[in-house]
C-alpha cells in the first residue's frame, strides 16, 4: 500500500495530468514511470479510473493500449471505470475491450443522466436489478423513455416499497412524473405508507405539490373503501377506541390504515366491518359530540366519518399551516386537542385554532386525566417516551415532567387513575401522585423478573386500587394499597401484548398483540381471585402482613 492509498490529502501526478487533459505530458510521464500505469490512489483509483470519470477518451484509449487492466477495482459501491464512464465513446471503448457489467453501471449512468451510456449498456445487454431496479434513478423523460424503449416497464419498487413516483416526488420534478406516470408507474405507498404526495409533503416540495393539486385531486383526495369482512386478514391495531354511541362498538384503526369495527358479544370480538382510509400516515383518531368519527390526514383536512355505515360524511378544511397528525376531543372543555410535530394545538368544537403550543418534543398519542387537568403526551425525539403536561381551565398548557432514565430504560406505557397515575419502565413499575402543582411519587414495584420483547409493558386501571398490567403474554393484577402483584394470568398469546384496553363499564379487558385482539372478562378474573384469596384476613393490619407474606411465599 502507498502513502496515495493512505492518506487523502496527497494526489498522484499523473492523476492531475490526466484530469486536467494534458495529455502529452501524461503520456510522457507514463513512458517514463511505466509502472505507474497501474498506480492506486485514494480508494484506490486508478489513471484509467481518473481517465474515465474525467471524459479523457484519449487517455483511456493509450492506457488501455499499455495494459492498463479494464475491469480495475477501487474501493466503494462503484468499482470499475465503466461506473464511472463519462461519455458514449469511453463507454463503448471498455465494452469492445473487455469490461464486465453487473447491475452498478446502469444505475450510476442513470442517476447521472447520461442518456448515451444507459442505451449503450441496455444494448448490451445490462440486466435490470429485481430489487433495486436501475430506472428509480431516472431524472428525465429522456431517460425514462430509454427503459421504455427497450421495454422494460417501469412499474417496479425498491426494498421500502418506494417506486419511481416517490423518486421524483421528492426530486421536485412534475414533468417527468406526468410521464412516469402516464407510462406505467403506479400511484402507490411505500412500506412507510407514504404515498407520493406525501413525501413531497414531508420534503416541502413546492412545485410538485402545486402540481398534485391542479392535476391530480382525485389522487391526493382521502377516499374511503369499504372491504368485506370476510376478506380481512388481521392487522394488528395501533389505536381502538369504544363507541359513545354504541357501548359493545369498538373501532379500531390499523398500522396499514385500516379502519375496523368490532362488536363484543357473549365476550367474543366479531368484526362487523372493514375499510381501508387513504391516509399515509395514522395517527390517534377520536369521536365528535354526535358519536362520529374524526380522523387527521396530516394534511390541513380531516375526515368525518360514520362510525355505523364507514361512509365519508365530511371533509373538515383546517388553517393551510394546520396539518394535524393526532386529535383527541375533550368532552368536558368542549374542544379538541390535536398535534403537528412539536406543537400542541387546541381548537374549538367546529375546528378553528384557540391556542397553539410549543410541546416539549414531538407528538404521537395523549392520555387525558378524569377531569381534564393533567395530560400525557406519548412523545418522541429519538425514541419513545411519555412527558406530563399540566392542562388549566384557562387552556393553559404547562410542561411537568419527562419520564425518561436511558436510551434503554424509556417509559413505555402510562395510565392515569384520577390525579394519580403509574408508569411503566422495563424494569419497574412507579406510581405518583400529583397534587398542588407537585409530582410526588409514592412507590415503585420490581417487574424485571416478568420478560417481554424490549422490555415492554402495558398498564390499565381496572378500579381504584387495581392496575392491570400486561408484559409479555401474562396479565399481572396489581393492588395499588399493598403495592404487589397478587395475581398472575398467562393468557396463552401468540405474540407478546401490545395494547391494553378496557371498556367503560370496566367488564371487559381488550388484550391487543401482533397477532389477534382478545377480550378477557374483568369479572371472571376477579372472581378467581376471590376464590383464590377466600381466606384472606379482611382485618387491615392482618391483611397487611397475609398480602406481604403471600407475595414472598408466591415469588420465591
Amino acid at each position: 500500500m502507498n502513502i496515495y492509498q493512505t492518506d487523502y490529502t496527497k494526489t498522484p501526478e499523473i492523476f492531475l495530468l490526466i484530469k486536467e487533459h494534458k495529455n502529452e505530458d501524461a503520456k510522457e510521464y507514463l513512458k517514463r514511470n511505466p509502472s505507474e500505469i497501474f498506480l492506486k490512489g485514494w480508494m484506490d483509483d486508478t489513471p484509467l479510473h481518473i481517465a474515465s470519470l474525467n471524459g479523457n477518451f484519449e487517455m483511456v484509449q493509450f492506457l488501455v493500449e499499455n495494459g492498463a487492466n479494464v475491469n480495475a477495482e477501487r474501493s466503494g459501491v462503484y468499482a470499475t471505470p465503466l461506473c464511472w464512464a463519462d461519455n458514449y465513446e469511453i463507454a463503448k471503448y471498455l465494452l469492445d475491450n473487455g469490461a464486465t457489467m453487473d447491475d452498478l453501471e446502469l444505475y450510476l449512468a442513470t442517476g447521472q443522466d447520461k442518456i448515451e451510456v444507459v442505451d449503450l449498456l441496455l444494448s448490451r445487454g445490462a440486466r435490470i436489478d429485481l430489487e433495486k431496479p436501475q430506472y428509480l434513478a431516472c431524472k428525465s423523460i429522456e431517460c425514462v423513455k430509454v427503459y421504455l424503449d427497450h421495454n422494460i416497464r417501469i412499474d417496479g419498487q425498491d426494498k421500502q416499497n418506494s417506486n419511481l413516483l416517490h423518486k421524483l416526488s421528492w426530486l421536485d420534478l412534475p414533468d417527468v412524473f406526468d410521464f412516469a406516470y402516464e407510462n406505467g408507474c403506479p400511484w402507490r405507498k411505500d412500506s412507510s405508507q407514504r404515498t407520493p404526495y406525501y413525501l413531497a409533503k414531508q420534503g416541502r416540495r413546492k412545485n410538485i405539490l402545486k402540481h398534485f393539486k391542479e392535476k391530480y385531486s382525485d389522487l391526493i383526495s382521502h377516499k374511503i373503501k369499504n372491504i368485506l369482512a370476510a376478506n380481512y386478514k388481521f392487522e394488528r391495531i395501533f389505536f381502538l377506541k369504544q363507541s359513545p354511541v354504541k357501548p359493545e362498538w369498538f373501532i379500531g384503526l390499523t398500522g396499514n390504515a385500516k379502519l375496523i369495527k368490532y362488536i363484543l358479544s357473549d365476550g367474543e370480538l366479531l368484526i362487523d366491518k372493514v375499510a381501508a382510509v387513504d391516509v399515509s400516515n395514522i395517527r390517534n383518531f377520536t369521536f365528535d359530540k354526535q358519536g362520529n368519527i374524526i380522523i387527521p390526514t396530516a394534511d390541513n383536512e380531516l375526515l368525518i366519518v360514520d362510525q355505523t355505515t364507514f361512509e365519508l360524511i365530511n371533509t373538515v378544511d383546517l388553517a393551510e399551516d394546520l396539518e394535524l397528525d393526532q386529535i383527541k376531543y375533550l368532552p368536558l372543555k368542549n374542544i379538541y386537542i390535536g398535534s403537528q410535530g412539536w406543537e400542541i394545538i387546541i381548537l374549538s368544537e367546529d375546528f378553528k385554532v384557540i391556542n397553539r403550543v410549543k410541546a416539549e418534543d414531538g407528538i404521537i398519542l395523549p392520555y387525558i386525566n378524569q377531569n381534564e387537568s393533567l395530560i400525557s403526551f406519548l412523545s418522541y425525539d429519538q425514541t419513545t417516551y411519555y412527558n406530563l403536561y399540566s392542562f388549566g381551565d384557562d387552556l393553559s398548557i404547562t410542561f411537568i415532567h419527562t419520564f425518561f432514565k436511558d436510551w434503554d430504560n424509556t417509559s413505555s406505557d402510562f395510565g392515569f387513575n384520577k390525579n394519580e397515575f403509574a408508569v411503566t419502565f422495563p424494569n419497574t413499575l412507579e406510581y405518583y401522585l400529583y397534587e398542588d402543582g407537585l409530582m410526588h411519587k409514592q412507590w415503585e414495584l420490581d417487574i424485571s423478573e416478568y420478560k417481554s420483547e424490549h422490555g415492554l409493558s402495558y398498564l390499565t386501571f381496572v378500579n381504584e386500587n387495581t392496575i392491570v398490567l400486561g408484559k409479555g403474554k401474562m396479565l399481572l393484577y396489581i393492588d395499588i394499597s399493598d403495592k404487589i402483584v397478587y395475581r398472575k394470568t398467562d393468557l396463552k398469546l401468540s405474540a407478546d401484548i401490545r395494547d391494553l384496553y378496557l371498556d367503560d363499564e370496566k367488564k371487559y379487558l381488550l388484550v391487543s398483540t401482533d397477532n389477534e385482539l382478545k377480550a378477557v372478562r374483568i369479572e371472571d378474573e376477579k372472581n378467581q381471585s376471590r376464590q383464590s384469596n377466600s381466606e384472606r384476613p379482611t382485618d387491615g393490619f392482618l391483611s397487611n402482613i397475609y398480602n406481604k407474606l403471600k407475595w414472598i411465599l408466591t415469588n420465591k
